[in-house]
């Protein structure tokens, strides 16, 4: 199940059009889902005051994305009054959105480390590995450059 859907009462659309009891109903689902860091009935009694405190505050409340309302908080010092509605939006703004690069970068790594065993070391394999994974990146390097900068560094060397 898509994570976004658990914190989605904490959207301004919804704070605003929701009954309060459907947003009573989210907010207590979320935290027996997040029960070490939320507390359901403090919750649940935060978000009816919260939802007029957004509407007081923002102008235009229903284009307000979970961001700008955390920012909120912390402008108007408003944790104090509704501390487990920021842990929410803290959560849910920290929340990973993929981990689909970290295995990525595992397997890359595997395809380069079972291709190259027998003849590489840590630094050559680590290398390998960013170049591959940052492939697009890497085409755009313009190698005459790079060329010429190594033979500057080489000839340097060689005068000395």
């Amino acid at each position: 199940m898509d994570t976004s859907v658990d914190f989605e009462f904490l959207s301004c659309p919804a704070l605003v059009t929701f009954e309060l009891s459907q947003l009573q109903k989210a907010a207590s689902d979320l935290a027996l889902k997040y029960n070490k860091d939320l507390d359901a009935s403090e919750l649940c009694s935060e978000i009816e005051s919260f939802r007029h405190q957004v509407e007081a505050i923002l102008p235009d409340a229903k284009s307000a994305t979970p961001l700008d309302l955390c920012q909120m908080i912390q402008d108007y010092s408003l944790a104090d009054c509704y501390p487990n509605i920021d842990t929410a939006f803290r959560i849910f703004l920290t929340l990973p959105v993929t981990v689909a690069s970290c295995e990525r970068s595992f397997s890359k790594l595997k395809l380069i480390k079972n291709y190259l065993r027998s003849s590489m070391g840590q630094e050559r394999l680590s290398n390998l590995s960013i170049l591959s994974i940052e492939h697009e990146m890497a085409r755009k390097i313009d190698f005459d450059d790079v060329i010429d900068h190594f033979a500057a560094m080489k000839a340097r060397k060689i005068a000395l």
